[in-house]
């Protein structure tokens, strides 16, 4: 698949560079072309994304937030936080392991997900065990990398994430991206 950067001009997609520009040369006019249109992903939105996980994770509750029935959660680090978030926010995760568990006595998968959960958290993989259409997977955080996520799907992501951290610890986005944006400004003052 050919990818190149093309600018709306009206109702025409004019290319952006000289790799682009080849592309398109390459058919003929009038050609029929099947793409598929994304938009670049912002830079202040991704840095933004971690600015706040940062403030989450320094104010996250000293005894862990309450995820119900008694559960508690508390992450290691920033990146044990964003792998979590991204899982438990519900919108995109890759399946790591999928355990056969057809008559596997509860106990006994319980075992055997703490010993796959303990291997990848050696290799310094952050995964849970999560049930989906009755199955239990050990599921994993999509990358966010700009590359294999365009913008619509890391804002949706994003905003999932930032609903469930307010829901969890009451720590607004707005409220963040405001304080983000002011020392951001302070910073550039004081260089």
């Amino acid at each position: 698949m050919e990818e190149g950067w093309f600018r709306v001009r009206g109702r025409a997609l004019l290319p952006t560079d000289a790799l682009s520009e080849e592309i398109l040369e390459g058919y003929g006019s009038g050609a029929l072309l099947r793409c598929k249109i994304t938009r670049p992903r912002s830079m202040p939105h991704h840095h933004f994304f971690f600015a706040y996980l940062k403030e989450a994770f320094e104010n996250w509750p000293e005894g862990g937030a309450e995820l119900g029935n008694g559960v508690r959660f508390h992450p290691e680090n920033e990146e044990h936080l964003r792998a979590w978030a991204i899982i438990m926010a519900g919108v995109k995760f890759r399946i790591a392991v999928e355990v056969d568990d057809g008559d596997m006595p509860a106990g006994e998968l319980g075992n055997v997900l703490a010993g796959v959960l303990r291997k990848l958290r050696r290799m310094r993989i952050y995964a849970w065990p999560k049930l989906i259409n009755g199955r239990v997977r050990i599921v994993m955080p999509v990358s966010i990398a700009h590359d294999p996520m365009d913008e619509k799907d890391f804002s949706e992501l994003s905003s999932a994430v930032f609903d469930m951290i307010e829901g969890l610890i009451g720590l607004s986005a707005d409220e963040c991206w405001e304080r983000w944006h002011e020392r951001a400004d302070k910073d550039a003052v004081a260089a």
